[in-house]
């Protein structure tokens, strides 16, 4: 098996110091911060594995990352940023999710139940956002939200009799 090319990089002091300056933002996704981060410690001279091990990502990360750079050079570190992603952009922000754990606070004060079905169509008649309920179970759980599925009652059919 071939031996993968190795990706140097040699960066001037002036695209030292607008490195650095990126990566002393505040308002830096993560994702920019460790491909600005694989760029500069590649240009201190540490191989793809060494990097990718200090930044706790796979070599390939790093790879692509310097292969980038390579593309659109440093002035095209704006290029490093997130692509674009397919399919539908999210209809949902987490001022809406939000929205519904301070409407689920309320509700458990007064001993009120809702559902998903009935989350889901508060949330696009209240605030005109789409989402289905199984969708909406998701986040809630990734938020630790204290929603619970409400108790089904037994109908005539499991009364006991």
């Amino acid at each position: 098996m071939a031996r993968p090319v190795t990706l140097r990089v040699a960066l001037t002091a002036g695209q030292r110091t607008d490195l650095q300056q990126r990566l002393r933002r505040q308002a830096l996704s993560p994702r920019l911060r460790q491909r600005l981060e694989c760029i500069r410690l590649a240009d201190q001279g540490w191989p793809a594995s060494r990097i990718a091990a200090q930044l706790g990502v796979d070599q390939a990360t790093v790879r692509r990352t310097l292969r980038r750079l390579a593309d659109g050079g440093l002035d095209g570190l704006d290029g490093l940023a997130d692509r674009p992603r397919s399919g539908r952009p999210a209809r949902l922000d987490s001022r809406d999710l939000d929205a519904v754990e301070e409407l689920l606070a309320r509700a458990a004060g007064r001993n009120e139940t809702w559902t998903l079905a009935r989350l889901a169509s508060w949330l696009a008649r209240a605030r005109g956002a789409a989402i289905s309920p199984s969708r909406l179970s998701v986040l809630l759980r990734q938020r630790g939200c204290g929603w619970t599925r409400p108790d089904r009652s037994p109908g005539p059919s499991g009364a006991a009799g």
